[in-house]
Formats: structure tokens, sequence, C-alpha cells
């Protein structure tokens, strides 16, 4: 019997290899035309090709930040300004306390010192364009609350030692930058203003429940961008106003045996307590200017001065007393007594109590806090 099909399988393959070998010819072959079609396309003059893309704003400042963390040698944590004034906190204690790692301590209300990894803010270094800062307090950990936010252009926080660091902290250090004006390809004019109120109106003589901030920022470059300049000025004016009150405790004294004059027998009441009302205002000036130089590639110089200035005065009117049996030696008793039932035992709740003696509170706190830091020049020759 004769058959018209191959039987070799090899035979049959032999159509499949060529279709294969077809299909990468035409697939090498495609680049080749997409480009001559591409080539041969008309250019159009109305579409503009663009060198460079140059990204700005918090996206940038992002970016500044994540670079930074991604060239150092050393494990780190960096925050950028979108721009000279742009940092929005009081200080530069709340911008940096919302980094990994870090957290801020508050006195009175205010961001004031850092905890790197938990450790207390006497462990930590700061530094201001690489040098050493000291603390205005009664430590060794540096006050930030003297930084305003709009004066700082970045910030470092180091968690491990880095051999180019002077003044280093045992949990890290905190690297301040000011703001270096031949970074910048143009001129920049920033001013920047809050205000702000509370519902108390002046509790005490001297207090105010309106404040403000505002700061102002100059950056220029001359000389073909070889010379640079900035200069730039902060305020705060930040008004504090508190209604304190704290019940002392709560007895009924007829169960150890010392019942109190006027008051109703098994009657439950307050034995003693303390209430004042405080005002504070405190006041900060900052100043920052740089002068940078780099006619070349293998020269720079830079010269920076900052100084600042913290007020703060406080004042508090009002009274603590007791009426406790011991205290005044049973001197206390009580008239036009009013009770409120609560659970089936009598509180009282209103009257008149004789025969106490309370501290009377006239305080006020004053606080000055003078940091300068003298002119300093730092130079970088190349070869």
């Amino acid at each position: 019997m004769h058959s018209n099909h191959p039987t070799n399988p090899c035979a049959r393959r032999a159509p499949r290899k060529q279709h294969l070998a077809a299909a990468c010819a035409l697939a090498l072959a495609f680049p080749v035309i997409a480009s001559a079609q591409q080539a041969a396309a008309p250019v159009d003059p109305t579409v503009e090709t663009l060198d460079t893309v140059k990204v700005t704003g918090i996206r940038a400042a992002i970016a500044n930040a994540v670079e930074t963390k991604n060239e150092s040698t050393s494990i780190v944590e960096a925050i950028s300004a979108e721009d000279i004034g742009k940092l929005p906190d009081i200080s530069i204690a709340d911008s940096i306390s919302r980094l990994p790692g870090l957290t801020m301590q508050r006195l009175d209300g205010r961001g004031q010192v850092i905890h790197i990894r938990g450790m207390s803010e006497q462990f930590a270094g700061t530094l201001l364009n690489g040098r050493e800062q000291v603390t205005t307090g009664d430590n060794r950990g540096v006050e930030l609350d003297q930084y305003p936010a709009e004066l700082i252009n970045g910030v470092t926080v180091y968690k491990t030692p880095d051999a180019s660091l002077i003044g280093q902290g045992i949990s890290g250090t905190v690297d301040l930058q000011s703001i270096r004006p031949l970074s910048f390809d143009e001129r920049r004019i920033v001013f920047t203003g809050q205000g702000e109120t509370n519902s108390f109106d002046q509790l005490t003589e001297g207090g105010d429940n309106k404040g403000y901030r505002v700061s102002a920022s100059y950056v220029d470059q001359f000389a073909d961008d070889t010379i640079g300049f900035a200069i730039g000025v902060a305020r705060m004016d930040a008004p504090f106003q508190e209604k304190h009150y704290k019940s002392w405790w709560w007895a009924n004294t007829d169960m150890w045996g010392a019942p109190q004059p006027g008051k109703p027998a098994d009657a439950i009441a307050l034995q003693g307590a303390e209430a004042w009302v405080k005002s504070r205002d405190t006041t900060r000036d900052g100043v920052m200017a740089v002068l940078e130089f780099k006619p070349n590639d293998r020269w720079h110089s830079v010269l920076d001065v900052y100084a600042s200035r913290f007020d703060q005065e406080e004042w508090m009117r009002g009274a603590m007393w007791s009426n406790d049996p011991w205290f005044n030696g049973g001197a206390v008793s009580y008239s036009n007594v009013s009770t409120t039932d609560y659970h089936g035992t009598p509180v009282v709740t209103g009257g008149t109590l004789n025969g106490i003696q309370p501290a009377i509170r006239n305080d006020n706190n004053t606080r000055e806090s003078r940091l300068r830091m003298r002119a300093e020049w730092s130079a970088v020759l190349q070869f």
C-alpha cells in the first residue's frame, strides 16, 4: 500500500521551522521599518521639545529629603523646605518631631526639645551649619524653640556617628542648615504672616488674647551667579490664657470622728481646692544672614550669621485653701449649707465656709534668652 503522506516525523516539523524562522526575521526587521517611518515623518514646527523638567514646590522638598537619605553614608532622617520661609511650624522642633524615631517634649504648650530614639535631649547634639550649638536652658539639651522654622532651610538628623560631624550626641545629632543663596537660580522675596486669637479676653492685667507671626526673606545672586546673598527675619508674639481649678479631695469627716460645725451629719464635702487665672506672653525674634562666594568649581566660601531673642512673661492670680478639720485646728465651720443627694448620700453643693486661711497667689515669672552666633566663615578649595 502506498501513502501520499510522509511518515518521517522530521519531515512534518520542517514547515513549522520555516514558519518560525520567517516570524523571527519579521520581528528583527520591524524596528528598522518603524525607524524608517519615524525618520520620514515630517517635523511639526508647533511642537516644542523640552530640554529639562524642573520639579518645584512640596514635591521638590520631598525629593530633596529622600535624596539626602539615599546619598548619606549614615542612618539619617531629613526634611527640606519647599522654599525659604515655607516651613509652616512655629519652631524647628515642631518640624522635625514628625520624623521617624523622634519625639518632641512640650513646655507650656510649645515644642521645646527633641528626643532621639527615646533618649533624653541631653544625649543629643545640635549643630547649625555644622557648628555646635549651646543651650539657653539649665541642661545640655538645646532648646530648639529658639530657632524659627521660617529661617531654616533644611534639617538632617544623624542617628549614627559620622566622622564629618562636630559635637556629636550619644543618641544622635541634629544638623540645622540655613539657606545657600547660590542654590537658587533667581531672586526670591518671601513674606509670611499669621494671626491668632483665643476666646478668653484679658484674664489678668498685662495679658492678651491676640498674637501673630510674621517673617520676611530676601535671596539674590550677583556677578554672574558667583556671589549670593540672603537675609531673613522672623518675629512671633504668642499669647496664652488659662483658667485653672482643681479640687483636692472630698470626704465625710464624721466617719473619722471629726465632725465639722454647720455641716449636715454624714454629708460629703470638699476639703480643699485651688483656682487661678494665668496669662503668658511669649515673644521671639530671629535674624539670619548668609553671604556665599563661588567664583569657580574649585573655590567655595560661605559667611553666615544667626541670632535670636526669646522673652517670656507670665502672670498668675489665684488662691489655694484647705478646709479639712485638721489643717486649721477645727476652726472651719459651715453656714447656709445646701446638699444634693447622690445615690443616697448627701453631698455639700452650696453654702459658706467660715474660718479658712487661703494662700493667695500673685506670681510673675519672666524669662530672657539670648542666642548669638558670631559671624562664621568657611571655605573649601578643591584641587
